[in-house]
This record gives C-alpha cells, sequence and structure tokens, in this order.
C-alpha cells in the first residue's frame, strides 16, 4: 500500500485485533484467548450506540505504523472506568491487564509494542526567507552637492 493511500475500511473489533496483534509477540498474541473469545462481543456493544465512541479507541488502538504501548494501555484503563467505555468495562479490563503484563515480562512485546518512527521517511519542508536574495541588494545613491 503506497503511503498516500487510505486505510481499507476495517470493523472497529478488526481495528482493535490488528492493532494489538502489531503490538505483542505472536505467541503471546496467540495466547491471549480471552481477547480472541470476547472481540466479536466487543464489537457488537461498541456499534449498538453511538458511533463516536470509535474515535476515542483510535486514540488507545492506533492506526499502522502506531503499536499498543503501556502508555495506551493505561488510557485504555481510565476511558473504561471513568469515560465512555463503562459498556464494554467487563469485557475490556482484562484485556488491560494481559497487555500491561506481557509488555512487562516479555522483551518480544515490549519492542513489539514500541513505536520507533523511521527518521528517513520524514518529509523535509524547506522553510525560505520571506527577504528574497534581490531585496538584499542594496542601492548605493550618490548626491553631488
Amino acid at each position: 500500500m503506497a503511503d498516500n493511500e487510505p486505510l481499507p475500511y476495517l470493523s472497529i473489533s478488526d481495528r482493535v485485533k490488528d492493532t494489538v496483534r502489531r503490538s505483542m509477540c505472536a505467541w503471546h498474541y496467540a495466547d491471549f484467548q480471552y481477547f480472541h473469545e470476547t472481540i466479536g462481543e466487543f464489537g457488537n456493544r461498541m456499534n449498538e450506540e453511538w458511533i463516536g465512541r470509535h474515535a476515542h479507541l483510535l486514540v488507545f488502538f492506533p492506526i499502522p505504523p502506531h503499536k499498543v504501548g503501556k502508555n495506551n494501555w493505561n488510557q485504555f484503563k481510565s476511558w473504561l472506568e471513568y469515560g465512555l467505555g463503562s459498556k464494554v468495562k467487563d469485557l475490556c479490563l482484562p484485556w488491560v491487564y494481559y497487555g500491561i503484563s506481557t509488555i512487562n515480562g516479555c522483551d518480544d512485546c515490549k519492542e513489539a509494542s514500541i513505536y520507533v518512527p523511521d527518521p528517513h521517511a520524514a518529509d523535509v519542508i524547506e522553510i525560505s526567507s520571506d527577504v528574497s536574495e534581490n531585496t538584499m541588494e542594496t542601492t548605493v545613491e550618490t548626491s553631488e552637492d
């Protein structure tokens, strides 16, 4: 997929699954049985009411190439406990505890959860002076007495 192409449509549960998969080692993702068993119910509950909740979830479960790190899990936990996530709190709090425990206990998960931007992929913006080279030339006037 080229950089300027839009991301393909994914349901909110597929978006969360994709982000969690990219943020854990393969073994811990496969072993995350409770997540795999409850992600469908999560999607159903999220889609029952206000679709604006989906925008909040993109903060916690960001689009590629970003990952779910400790901060994301902790912010998601706060959202579940004190924000608009009360509807899925019972399903998702175990996800938070598992996600944080894998980062703390597995070097591969810790590495997988960290997003390091490619410094060579950054766009370069040239900033020029408001004064052009032509206006910087000085003109000398001579006066005769």
